[in-house]
């Protein structure tokens, strides 16, 4: 049999050289490696650990061992570490070390066979664009901090609502003109709008309580309860109302700023008034002070 050419360490025996230690190659120039076959594979003991390929002039690097995986290794100040690791047994799940840098302005992260989700940033605003629900689930606490002061609520690109901090105040707004804000909630299993404060009507509270007869229940612990209506403008009344689905003005109770004095209607017609010099009138007919 054909022993090939023995030089020092190493055989060339056909197309195979073999070296009894390491083996160097050195060169002045470049070194090309030109596989026709269109594969540099690497093996250890004669078994197939990876392989480098030329696929349609497509570059692949590939592990041949099952579930193995690629890392890619460097030396930080002087400590080796793995920066990248691709785990083929979590179907090339991709771990990173530390930080993933995208230095474009324009660039995209894409998730999704059809990029149902998009993270992109622009130079100045960052930009969520989901195809379906956007789910965020953590174990503990969701915080939103907007330097700005504003959380913005949209539909389709318009605004419909937003939370503002007014000097550390906070205010929920509506953002189109004459639309209300609901509060809602689930009553016996039935939703309940609770609450609707009328945007077109100045602002006006409509509380709706179908199960009992307390439509709103006031609790102060420490001190006398108060309930205060004021009116602010100039020689306006101060009122309450009381009403029923045939007649919203069936009855009231009016304070008179101009003369200091308190009306009760009933039947939207005065049945007495509480004088502020003293007295009380009864349909006209005034009492003793």
């Amino acid at each position: 049999a054909n022993a090939g050419v023995v030089v020092d360490t190493m055989t060339l025996d056909a197309a195979t050289l073999t070296a009894t230690g390491d083996f160097t190659v050195d060169s002045a120039g470049d070194i090309v490696l030109d596989a026709d076959g269109g594969d540099i594979r690497f093996k250890d003991g004669g078994v197939a650990i990876a392989v480098l390929g030329n696929s349609s002039s497509d570059f692949f690097i590939g592990t041949s061992v099952q579930d193995k995986d690629i890392l890619f290794k460097g030396n930080d100040g002087g400590s080796t570490i793995t920066a990248l690791t691709l785990d083929m047994s979590a179907a090339g799940n991709a771990r990173f070390a530390n930080d993933v840098k995208l230095i474009s302005d324009s660039a995209v992260i894409t998730i999704g066979v059809d990029s149902d989700l998009k993270i992109t940033h622009d130079g100045t605003n960052g930009d969520f664009e989901s195809a379906g629900n956007l789910v965020f689930d953590v174990a503990n606490t969701i915080t939103l901090d907007a330097d700005g002061g504003y959380i913005w609520f949209n539909d389709g690109g318009t605004t419909i609502g937003y939370f503002q901090n007014e000097s550390t105040d906070l205010s929920i707004n509506v953002h189109n003109q004459d639309r209300d804000i609901f509060f809602k909630g689930n009553d016996g299993g039935s939703g309940i709008t609770a609450l609707q404060l009328d945007m077109s009507a100045g602002g006006r509270a409509h509380f709706a309580n179908a199960s009992s007869n307390q439509m709103a229940i006031f609790t102060n612990t420490a001190h006398d309860s108060i309930i205060q209506i004021t009116a602010e403008a100039a020689n306006k009344n101060s009122i309450v109302r009381f009403g029923d689905n045939d007649d919203n003005d069936v009855g009231a109770i009016d304070y008179d700023h101009n003369i200091n004095d308190m009306i009760i209607y009933a039947n939207a017609s005065e049945a007495a008034r509480f004088i502020s010099e003293g007295g009380i009138t009864f349909n006209g007919d005034t009492a003793a002070a």
